[in-house]
């Protein structure tokens, strides 16, 4: 073992060690294999006294770079193997810095649950490890400095963050720090007549072939052209679930035409009149039925004209259907109650 106070520009000879020199080297019997330390006496000699050798490295204290090197001789001898090379003594000139203050703040502190959560460190006097522990989250654990964790399970959870640095460490604990919501169950899509109704009466957006349609956020809407309609409902707690796509095929609203027969309603939505108009060969009076969407029977009237205004103010808001009978010509308009 050398010691070289000047940056490896000259070695001093500190301590030497051989079965021909002076005191045994050998930390196990003569074998007729490759030596490989196994347990603990196969690092400290045979016999474990005097035990790990030490040098005295008080005539190099306090010199600005000291090095250590360690040379081995042999004859056809074996491996050698050094491992847990200590340097202790008492430091002077130093004063260890305070301890770490835990701190820490959440990007949210409510989520939905899948949603992520973004974790800053705001601790003080200087930190330079952290262990962060999340019960429920994924990761459950981290040593980064600023976290990212998502949580996949409702429920209300703590967290806690412990900071060191060579003055010692603090930890701060969190109880019911994040409260993580359920998605509520997903919506599903009914058709009735040419109109689509979502199973929630609100909270909804509805969208066409993936894009959010503008101001479609009733229970019900009236399609203008085919396509895979969704419909996206969000409760009070800001959590969402999208329905299956639903197929929807446009085959004409608001109006009928067969035989020279032709039947129209407006305006869709109604609020308070419903505009009724009629062209084509007609057998007056003509019967009209007007149904909700369970095909329950709400009015039957005769009409006398080719245009009509009926009374729709006192019905609830929704989806409907008016069926014309012009003799045996039957046709089904489907309209809504705004």
């Amino acid at each position: 073992v050398s010691v070289s106070p000047d940056w490896g520009q000259n070695w001093i000879s500190v301590l030497r060690k051989g079965e021909t020199g002076q005191g045994t080297f050998a930390t196990n019997t003569i074998i007729n294999s490759n030596f490989v330390p196994s347990s603990g006496n196969d690092w400290c000699f045979i016999d474990n006294t005097p035990g790990c050798f030490t040098v005295d490295l008080t005539p190099y204290q306090g010199l600005p770079d000291v090095r250590i090197r360690f040379e081995v001789q042999n004859n056809g001898g074996n491996n050698i193997y050094i491992d847990n090379v200590r340097i202790t003594g008492v430091c002077s000139g130093f004063t260890p810095p305070s301890p770490p203050t835990a701190s820490f703040q959440a990007s949210k502190q409510e989520i939905c649950q899948g949603q992520s959560i973004q974790f800053t460190d705001n601790s003080s006097g200087s930190p330079t490890s952290w262990n962060w522990t999340f019960p429920g989250g994924t990761p459950s654990s981290s040593t980064a400095q600023n976290p990212t964790v998502t949580y996949n399970t409702p429920g209300t959870y703590s967290v806690t963050l412990t900071v060191s640095n060579a003055g010692g460490s603090h930890t701060l604990t969190q109880p019911n720090y994040i409260t993580v919501h359920p998605n509520p169950a997903q919506p599903v899509i009914t058709q009735v007549g040419n109109a689509l109704q979502s199973s929630y009466p609100t909270g909804n957006q509805w969208s066409l072939n993936g894009t959010p349609i503008a101001g479609a956020t009733g229970a019900t809407y009236q399609p203008s052209v085919s396509g895979n309609y969704t419909v996206t409902y969000t409760d009070g707690n800001g959590c969402s679930s999208t329905s299956d796509p639903y197929n929807f095929q446009f085959t004409g609203l608001g109006h009928a035409e067969e035989a020279g027969f032709f039947a129209g309603v407006f305006p869709v939505p109604a609020e308070h009149l419903l505009y009724v108009r009629l062209s084509g060969p007609i057998h007056w009076p003509i019967r009209a039925v007007i149904q909700d969407a369970t095909g329950r029977i709400l009015r039957t009237l005769n009409l006398n004209a080719t245009n009509t205004a009926l009374q729709v103010g006192d019905l609830a808001s929704g989806a409907y259907v008016l069926t014309l009978q012009n003799g045996s010509l039957i046709k089904s308009l489907f309209w809504l109650k705004r």
